[in-house]
């Protein structure tokens, strides 16, 4: 590595190993072979195709979460509070002076042919935004709001009515060419997401989240715990077998309803089909519930270890930001409640969409302050902070 910040150069012994270590093997050339990638990786990903950035990525995320967490925002580079499309600006580098380590954005509308997604992003200025991130060092990921292949309605349904949406679109079903017409689209997006000199960048997919929950027509009231493996385990096998999509990394995140890794692993695809084991939860914070919270980090940071994989909270956040200190004193003790917390690999915070709808702060807004302390603790990484993370 040639530049690291002073916040990884004050790091704990183990990643002072890990960054003469990476300095060591990025001057060596690679074979592809497996026994080889072992000892040069310290973990690899699910997809043995996976371009050697990708594998890269994989590496470093999991050395940095021995004792840090990276922080996400949603749409970071196309909007904030009161402002749309400005080159080059980003709320969290309005506060901080640095962007996040995580973009985080959404294709939901892709699969319709749309020119832009839900949230009204041109999807051309997305695949920008996604190569400005991964020029400045960060990382991006992806989420999937997928519109419905059968009735064209959008992800969302009567979480009280049952749903035969999925059941209609696996293999065999009357409307699978529709769901695979849906997912070429998405596939030709990702496979347009390139670099400068060409390479296809690496992305964290995270399809059909919040799959324990019934608010989208592919959650829990909607359909079986096999049908929905099937319905993850064919997508992921269509990006890379099919349309050899070398770049991405697959995330599993269901939303706060499991207490104990068994419930967790109810709709879990297989070890075959994730890299990184996630959760989402927005909703403990709305009741207080502190400790079913911890309790769940806690099942996703053991099951991870177990399998040699990454946990992350892969979305969460307080909406509008009630309260004082939150980024300290709320999500911070969190993160560092105990060993199995702080392995967290990152936490993903939501879109700053309007003065009601916010998750981070913004000029003026009361919790910027706070928001700057955080960044600055010494197991917190902003995107000034981060090492190279693509070799």
């Amino acid at each position: 590595m040639t530049t690291i910040s002073n916040k990884l150069i004050l790091a704990k012994p183990s990643f002072i190993l890990f960054v003469v270590l990476t300095a060591f093997l990025s001057s060596c050339q690679f074979e592809e072979v497996k026994n080889q990638e072992s000892s040069t990786y310290s973990i690899l990903p699910v997809n043995k195709n996976a371009s050697q950035e990708t594998k890269a990525l994989y590496h470093q995320l999991n050395m940095l979460s021995k004792d840090y967490v990276l922080v996400g925002h949603q749409d970071d580079l196309a909007y904030g509070v009161n402002w749309w499309d400005e080159q080059g600006r980003s709320d969290v580098k309005d506060i901080t002076g640095s962007y996040p380590a995580i973009g985080g954005w959404d294709i939901g509308g892709i699969g319709r042919g749309w020119p832009m997604n839900l949230d009204s992003i041109p999807f051309d200025k997305m695949r920008n935004y996604i190569q400005q991130a991964y020029e400045h060092g960060s990382i991006n990921t992806i989420s999937w709001h997928t519109y419905n292949p059968v009735t064209d309605d959008g992800s969302w349904t009567d979480k009280t009515i049952a749903n035969p949406t999925l059941s209609q679109i696996l293999p065999g079903g009357e409307f699978h060419n529709n769901y695979v017409e849906m997912l070429d689209l998405a596939a030709d997006f990702i496979q347009s997401l390139k670099s400068k000199d060409g390479n296809l960048i690496p992305i964290l997919f995270r399809p059909f989240h919040e799959n324990n929950g019934s608010w989208f027509w592919w959650g829990e009231i909607h359909c079986s715990p096999e049908q929905y493996k099937e319905l993850y385990q064919f997508t992921m096998k269509y990006l890379i077998e099919t349309r050899k999509l070398n770049n991405l990394l697959f995330v599993y995140s269901p939303d706060r309803a499991f207490t104990n890794e068994k419930e967790y692993l109810d709709r879990y695809p297989g070890d075959d089909f994730v890299d990184v084991i996630g959760y989402d939860d927005y909703y403990s914070f709305k009741i207080g519930d502190t400790l079913g919270l911890l309790q769940r980090l806690e099942v996703i940071s053991d099951f991870a270890e177990k399998r040699n994989k990454i946990a992350a909270f892969t979305e969460t956040g307080i909406e509008g930001l009630k309260g004082d200190k939150i980024f300290t004193e709320v999500f911070l003790p969190i993160l560092q409640h105990n060993e199995k917390t702080k392995k967290m690999a990152y936490i993903m915070f939501w879109r700053n969409a309007n003065t009601h709808h916010f998750y981070v702060p913004y000029l003026g807004q009361e919790e910027a302050e706070d928001f700057k302390a955080f960044r600055n603790h010494e197991s917190i990484l902003f995107g000034d902070d981060l090492p190279k993370m693509y070799q």
